[in-house]
């Protein structure tokens, strides 16, 4: 944080960029801090569409974030200032610019500020700073289980990256943020790329009967379903694909537990675990032991006889990695499919995750959506997609990429006459890169106090 409001106060950020490809140029309400609605200042506009200063006519102009364009078709849009606007109402609200309440909120986190709590001194953040800023691309790395992703300010601080990474241009520039896309969809929409992640996820499939009993839909509607439907309308809009569910539907582990011993919003009686081990990761294991003992039944898939397989009813044995071929598009956070054939077969009784929910899944009545015999054969129809491409190039590859790298994505022309604009990470709806979400620019407000990640769970 202390280096976003360096980098804005040395005006070391990327103006051009922030003005025409992010929402810094739309604007915010002063009294509540919000991102302005089109249906604020227009009766006849939509709620999902935003609003901006015309500096050409000095007065509000509408954002389509549908089809990434401005309703106006001569619109100049300052990157900063106050701006009173007038309601449909009538009232008369007085509006900034989202990067001007950025640079509010920002002001108070110093590089002193943060060598206080860092222990590094103020001239080194700075040189580390200036050296980020000024000698692009550059890129700051993603990984898991680093010391900025653990406690209540994970979040926050994989904002203030994105904040960056944002404000300084460094977004699908070579050498910068390269962002991947599944893969080509020519005119007519016919996909020629291998069968993603989330494909395989049939999220589709889930009744809303049952995505209303999805525990924590009100608590953590970001990690829930609520979260989900709205992202996911964005993804197959853009690529006909739907949102991957693996990193966002997951389950608060308290709330398990207290479904589990209190039958609270509802009882749950059975889990199945695979590679996890609640006794080990989960926070108050006295409290966890005593709910998994208070399961009619646990399933565990396993390695090895772990505390929570010593109280599962039936321990599945799991394979080994050289046990088992791979395809995975990295829980489709690659634009890439990583394959791998099996070193040997499986010793013993061990057997896949395929296998055992394939079975699982047969055995409960949905032979049609378990239609291989073996995870070579899911593999061979992932890959069916793609012109000329064997099971045995695939493997022996080791990777499929649809092409060379493909830069400045935001920039491109689509078949409509559209310009394509931001399908950043999440597919945003307002197709430009966003730092400011209604106020989630206060990066200190803990979205997820109280959320820890449930693991590889499924709870009944």
């Amino acid at each position: 944080m202390a280096w976003i409001n360096y980098i804005i106060s040395k005006k070391l950020y990327d103006e051009k960029f922030l003005t025409n490809w992010t929402n810094g140029v739309f604007l915010i309400r002063k009294d509540n801090k919000l991102l302005l609605r089109a249906s604020d200042v227009d009766k006849n506009g939509k709620q999902e569409d935003f609003v901006v200063w015309n500096s050409k006519t000095g007065k509000p102009a509408l954002w389509c974030s549908d089809e990434n364009h401005y309703y106006d078709a001569d619109v100049e849009t300052p990157l900063h200032g106050e701006y009173t606007v007038t309601f449909a109402d009538g009232s008369k609200v007085p509006c900034i610019t989202a990067f001007d309440a950025l640079t509010a909120e920002m002001k108070q986190y110093t590089l002193d500020w943060a060598s206080d709590i860092s222990g590094v001194p103020a001239s080194r953040i700075e040189e580390a700073c200036v050296t980020y800023a000024t000698n692009g691309p550059a890129f700051i790395c993603w990984g898991l289980g680093g010391g900025d992703m653990h406690g209540y300010n994970a979040t926050n601080s994989a904002m203030a990256k994105t904040i960056l990474r944002i404000i300084t241009g460094n977004i699908d520039v070579p050498g910068g943020e390269y962002l991947g896309e599944p893969g080509p969809m020519p005119d007519g929409g016919k996909k020629l790329f291998p069968v993603r992640d989330a494909e395989m996820e049939l999220s589709e499939k889930v009744t809303p009967e049952a995505r209303a009993k999805y525990l924590g839909n009100d608590q953590f509607r970001i990690m829930s379903w609520k979260g989900f439907e709205k992202i996911d309308k964005c993804y197959k809009k853009a690529y006909n694909i739907p949102r991957p569910m693996m990193h966002q539907l997951l389950v608060t582990p308290t709330l398990a537990w207290d479904a589990i011993l209190k039958g609270e919003p509802y009882p749950v009686k059975a889990m199945i675990a695979w590679s996890s081990n609640p006794l080990a990761w989960a926070a108050n294991t006295k409290h966890v032991y005593e709910a998994l003992n208070a399961l009619d039944l646990l399933v565990v898939v396993e390695y090895w006889k772990t505390p929570t397989a010593v109280l599962a009813d039936y321990i599945m044995p799991a394979c080994d990695w050289m046990e088992r071929p791979m395809a995975t598009t990295c829980e489709d956070a690659l634009d890439s499919l990583s394959c791998g054939d099996r070193g040997c077969q499986p010793l013993g009784e061990r057997r896949m995750d395929f296998d055992f929910f394939s079975a699982l899944g047969r055995a409960m009545g949905q032979e049609e959506y378990w239609t291989w015999d073996t995870y070579e054969d899911l593999i061979k129809y992932r890959i069916s997609r793609v012109p000329g491409l064997t099971y045995e190039k695939v493997v022996e590859d080791s990777i499929w990429q649809h092409s060379d790298l493909h830069f400045y994505k935001y920039e491109d022309i689509l078949p409509n006459g559209q310009v394509r604009g931001s399908y950043y990470d999440s597919v945003i709806r307002t197709r430009l890169f966003e730092f400011f979400i209604n106020g989630a620019v206060r990066l200190f407000i803990k979205l997820y106090k109280n959320s820890l990640i449930l693991g590889h769970n499924f709870l009944f």
